[in-house]
């Protein structure tokens, strides 16, 4: 597994790119200090100058309202629709923290909606919470300040000694993660529960985040080294002192890797924190780091002025034997092990996700789902994701499910909706590998509301 990085020759600042956030899984927006808002789309390579900044306001940090907000955090931008029903794929609109001390809310055309000032000194870091319902903002003056979706201030949370370099929030949306200096701090939004603060580091921390999926947390600072932790404060994984500092890292939404930028470089990690790859860009160091919602493209702003594009390949996938091994973002690689012999399959899309047992090989791209018997590859089985970004993948013996992390389908092998079942306290990046299992004829799903609770879906009542 590693990253394969393209550097578009047109998407390029005249000045350093802190700031780079994916609107869907095809449009990559960047804002550099040469005041420019740009939008690039990975599939035609179309570069479309959005919008020009105020000379005087310089940006630091960017992130768009999260997909599904809407159904999870009660109305306003961003927009998504009940299980099985079309919804749009991204959002509408992102925060812009900037260096006088404001934000600034910017809809995907370049308009500035609404500008508030938020700190003295500077707006470091900008967050939503993982259900759109607010947001944080952490400042230069060390305060901590959580907002509506309005832009209406809601509480003061903290005010530190330091400078608030980074913020992320709990998958629950119940609690912060900041950097303080040396130490990590979790600091509950109830205003009776008791604050966890452990040093982290040796040197002063630049960047943390905190994965909703697998709620585990990654950090990195000046002392050059980027460490793994659990939700309580317990390491897990502590790489070695590299040359330069931890400029910038980010988890992939799905939680099976995570990268980590400084100069010149950017590796990519399992969760676990073994580096798979090192690429080595020459254009200083990599301050922005932002992944698509399918967990498959990395974007990167560097202090030259480019941004660059990164696909995970060589991922590998076995069934018994045979190997699949993605070669490229639209080319995968069968290679069967009993005659030795080769073959591809070529896709019209790149590749989002795939998936292999019970004898299928399940394979989801940009725009449709293709299902191939293992016996013969030949002519797959083909299915239309309606307008959904798929992330995950369940198989059982008859039927196998796919999911948003919002939304559930169930499809037989022959490519035919079986079941779109609903859920009633579903919440953004609620589905995942570690909540839902599927067995020939049941789904069993981990409330989001309730851990201790499971809900039981029977789908062979509910067939289309």
């Amino acid at each position: 597994m590693r990253l394969k990085f393209t550097f578009p020759p047109t998407l390029r600042h005249a000045d350093r790119v802190d700031c780079v956030g994916w609107m869907s899984a095809d449009d990559l927006y960047s804002v550099g200090e040469d005041h420019i808002i740009y939008k690039y789309n990975v599939v035609q390579n179309e570069l479309i100058k959005v919008a020009e900044l105020a000379q005087d306001l310089y940006p630091l940090d960017m992130h768009w309202l999260p997909k599904g907000a809407s159904a999870g955090g009660g109305g306003g931008q961003g927009s998504s629709s009940a299980s099985g029903g079309k919804r749009t794929i991204g959002s509408d609109l992102f925060v812009l923290a900037t260096s006088d001390g404001k934000f600034c809310f910017v809809n995907k055309n370049g308009r500035i909606e609404k500008t508030v000032e938020a700190h003295r000194g500077a707006t470091i870091c900008v967050r939503w919470s993982p259900d759109g319902s607010q947001f944080a903002t952490g400042g230069e003056d060390g305060q901590i300040r959580i907002w509506a979706r309005s832009g209406m201030l809601r509480s003061n949370l903290v005010q530190s000694a330091t400078p608030i370099f980074c913020v992320c929030w709990s998958a629950e949306n119940d609690a912060i993660l900041y950097c303080a200096g040396k130490h990590l701090v979790m600091k509950p939004l109830s205003p009776n529960s008791k604050q966890n603060s452990w040093k982290a580091h040796d040197q002063i921390i630049l960047k943390c985040d905190w994965n909703t999926v697998n709620n585990l947390i990654i950090s990195g600072g000046e002392d050059c080294r980027y460490k793994v932790w659990d939700a309580v404060g317990r390491q897990l994984f502590a790489s070695q002192a590299f040359e330069y500092p931890i400029t910038s890292l980010a988890w992939a939404p799905d939680g099976s890797n995570f990268a980590v930028g400084s100069y010149n470089t950017i590796r990519l990690c399992d969760s676990a924190g073994w580096c798979h790859s090192v690429e080595k860009p020459k254009d200083g160091s990599v301050f922005g780091l932002s992944w698509s919602n399918d967990s498959t493209q990395l974007a990167c702003g560097c202090g030259t002025g480019r941004v660059g594009i990164g696909h995970i390949i060589e991922r590998r996938l076995d069934w018994r034997h045979l190997e699949f091994i993605l070669t490229d973002s639209k080319v995968i690689t069968v290679s069967n092990c009993e005659t030795d012999l080769k073959d591809k399959i070529e896709l019209k899309d790149r590749l989002v996700k795939m998936s292999v047992g019970f004898g299928y090989l399940i394979i989801l791209t940009s725009n449709q789902g293709l299902i191939y018997n293992c016996k013969h590859l030949g002519h797959p089985a083909l299915f239309d994701l309606r307008d959904m970004s798929m992330s995950l993948i369940v198989q059982a013996e008859k039927y196998f499910l796919l999911s948003d992390g919002l939304n559930i389908s169930v499809y037989s092998y022959e490519g035919r909706l079986v079941s779109t079942p609903k859920l009633l306290s579903a919440k953004p990046d609620s589905v995942n590998a570690n909540t839902v299992s599927i067995s020939p004829d049941t789904i069993a799903i981990r409330d989001a509301t309730d851990t201790k609770c499971k809900i039981i879906e029977n789908f062979s009542f509910t067939r289309l």
